[in-house]
Order: structure tokens, then sequence, then C-alpha cells
């Protein structure tokens, strides 16, 4: 429609120019003709001419001479010439892009085997492995990190068969997944071995791209390298993780290990016994939601020790839900996890309440003493076992003569005193 659209202003002017002729509206479909042989080969641009050819009768009857036959014929002809220069362009044009997908993947192989031949050059081990053959190449630093010897090929049952049993299965099902043509063909594994060479147990992880040809997994490229210092690191951190919460679940303390949420983790008997508020047990709860009227400037201390930092308090004091003053000692220092992160905070308090009560006691019992020791109508002296006198109020100054200060620094006993005294004490 759209070629007989572009051809019917041309044919109206050959028409106002030089009067009809009944070949000319066939001229009409010569453009819708050559647009289909363009766009989709020849069976398309044959189509077009035979509805040329049957539409053209309804618009004008034909005149049967001699030279509209000819001229007929010639529409025929040229439209079948269109049709295969269309056909042998649409070929060209596959033929093309079919060069230029395989150019495309050739360039990401060429990049993804440079960049493994880099990987291998860090100290990783590189593998190049042609599924159809089950065979590897560039496979030198990968026998290396597993003990393999230089004879015979680098292949999935050889590696499958250093693996430790129960670690068999992982592989697998990692090259199940990588091989399915339906999934993204990623390979990632971590696995133990035994190494060939020395029967070392060590810890393997291993990653690959997975290319199909057709959905069918023709080659895969990947790296592996030795993790056994990395497992070992994590599972230590896991024990010391193990250990801590032992250690906060059994200590005689009030201690409680908390994560980065303020979500109880773990809780000694005596942090539940003082601020568990009759829970059986507080491993899942939220230390904000047990007590949520905690000081702001608390909750702003524990966002900083989630960052790294230390904090502790020899005396704070809190205000609970009912009223009640509490005296606190505290410290608060963060955790980490087995991937070195902070994990979390520990946090020990502990209630000095009844010792802060105790300490206010004496210090009024002494107000009191000192009051009446200084006082008193009669005179009172303080000394030290050897007889040095530390302390004498009023009423002893004024019985000796001596000032407070006059009396210490004499250095001598009551009975010297007495025999010195600018007065008599009789």
């Amino acid at each position: 429609m759209i070629g007989a659209a572009a051809g019917l202003p041309w044919v109206a002017i050959r028409i106002a120019a030089l009067g009809y002729r009944p070949d000319y509206p066939y001229l009409v479909f010569y453009p819708g003709v050559a647009m289909a042989a363009a766009l989709g080969g020849s069976v398309p641009g044959i189509g077009a001419a035979l509805v040329a050819v049957l539409a053209s009768p309804l618009w004008f009857p034909p005149a049967l001479t001699a030279d509209f036959a000819l001229r007929f014929c010639g529409f025929l002809f040229y439209s079948t010439a269109v049709c295969a220069l269309g056909e042998a362009l649409q070929r060209a044009l596959l033929r093309l892009g079919e060069a230029e997908g395989r150019r495309k993947v050739a360039e990401k192989l060429l990049i993804a085997s440079e960049r493994f031949r880099l990987a291998s050059a860090a100290g990783m081990g590189t593998f190049d492995l042609d599924i159809v053959r089950n065979a590897a190449a560039d496979t030198d630093a990968m026998r290396a990190i597993f003990g393999l010897s230089a004879q015979g090929v680098v292949n999935r049952e050889r590696v499958r068969g250093l693996a430790l049993p129960e670690d068999g299965p992982k592989i697998d099902a990692a090259l199940a997944a990588a091989y399915d043509p339906a999934g993204d063909g990623l390979y990632h594994a971590e696995y133990r071995i035994r190494r060939e060479n020395d029967g070392a147990l060590r810890w393997m992880g291993a990653r690959g791209q997975v290319y199909f040809d057709a959905g069918r997994p023709i080659r895969m490229i990947g790296v592996c390298r030795d993790i056994t210092d990395v497992r070992t690191a994590e599972q230590a951190a896991q024990n010391s993780e193990a250990h801590i919460r032992r250690f906060v679940e059994q200590a005689p303390i009030e201690v409680a290990m908390f994560d980065r949420d303020m979500t109880y983790v773990a809780a000694s008997a005596r942090w539940l016994a003082n601020y568990g508020r009759g829970l059986a047990s507080l491993v899942g709860v939220n230390h904000y939601a047990v007590n949520p009227n905690l000081p702001e400037r608390w909750k702003a201390i524990h966002e900083l020790v989630k960052s790294g930092e230390f904090h502790s308090d020899n005396s704070d004091f809190w205000v609970d839900d009912v009223g009640r003053v509490r005296w606190l000692r505290w410290a608060v220092f963060p955790w980490t996890d087995s991937s070195g992160a902070i994990g979390g905070v520990i946090m020990s308090a502990e209630d000095i309440s009844a010792q802060k009560r105790a300490e206010a006691a004496l210090r009024e019992s002494e107000e009191k003493f000192r009051n009446a020791f200084a006082e008193a109508a009669i005179g009172f002296v303080m000394a030290n076992a050897d007889g040095t006198i530390v302390e004498a109020n009023e009423a002893y100054c004024q019985l000796t003569g001596y000032t407070t200060g006059e009396l210490r620094r004499c250095g001598s006993s009551i009975p010297s005193i007495r025999r010195i005294g600018k007065r008599s004490l009789t």
C-alpha cells in the first residue's frame, strides 16, 4: 500500500501529460513490489506482484492488444528481477549479521581468555574447558593448586575425584545449573579436596562462565583458587563468636550480647534476673522493647559502639519506668562476626544502687559526727595510735590554749601537751 501510494503521483503526472495508457496502472505497483522484496525477500516481492496483477484489472479494464501484452510481460519480468535482487540483498544482510554475531562472540571469548590469563598471573588457577571434548586447556596454575601431575588431561571427572565424598554433590549441582541453557551459565562452587600429590586437605573455590551453541554447552572459562586460609579464618571467627556467646551466658555478672538491631543474642543469668522483666529468655527480644524508657544518650552511645568505639561509666544513673533511681557501672563494646564486620554490641551493667545508698548514709553519718565534734561543749581530740593529734575541737583548743594547727605541728602525745600547755588542765 505504501509503494502504491508512492507511485500514484508519478502515474497521475504521466496521464496528465501524455494521456491514459493501459499499462500505467501496473506502474503504480512497481514501488510496492520493490519495497516488499527489499524488506522481506523474493517471496513477499512475488506476492506483491501477484496482487498487482489481480488488482489492476479492477481499476482499469485491460486492452487486449499486443502492446498491452508486451508491457504486461515486461512488468512481470522486471518484478521478478526486483524480487531476485531483494532476495540477494536479504541473504547478504543475513550473512553479514551472522558474521557480526560471531565476531562479537569471538571478541567476548578473547576478552574472557585474557582476563583469566591475568587472573592466573595473579596466583589464581584458570581453566578453559572444552565441554564437548571434556578436556581443559591453560591449566598449569590449576594443576599446581590441585597438586595435579603433568600427565593426563584435566577434566570434570579428574577434579570430581579429588573432592571429599560429601562435597561431590555440590560440584554436580553447580555444573548442572551452569549447563542449563535456560539459566545464565554461571558456575560457582566451594568444596574440599585431597590434593593429588600430597593428600593435603584443602578448600577450593571455583567460578566460571559457560558458553552455548544452539542451546548446547560447548565451553566454560573459569578460575579456581585455594581458599583454605579464608575458610580457616571464617571458622575461627565463628568459633570465637560461639565462645563469646557461651561466656556471656555463663558469666557470673550482668552481661548481654546484642546484634546490630539491639536484639538479644545471649544474656547471663544475672542480667536476665535484674533486667529481664520476668521473661524466661531474652534471646530474639529487642532491648529497647524490654526497656522503652532508656535515655536517648545511651541509645546514641550504642550507635557509636556499632562503629567500633568503646564506652564505659563507673557511676551513671537511670530512672526506670516505676520512678526508681538506679545507679549503674557499665561498659559497652563491639563484637565482630565471622566476616570480621561488627556484628553488634556487648554490654555489662552492674547495679551499684545499694553501694551508692551506703555511701550516702556514710557521708551523712560523717557529717553529723563532724558537726557534733566541732560544736561539743567539752573538749574532744582525735589522735593517731602513736598519740599524734589529728584534729581537736574548739573547746579543747580553749582548754589548752593552742590552736588546732599548733596542736597538729606539735607531733607529741596528749600527755605531753598537758605538760607544755599554756593553761593548766587542772
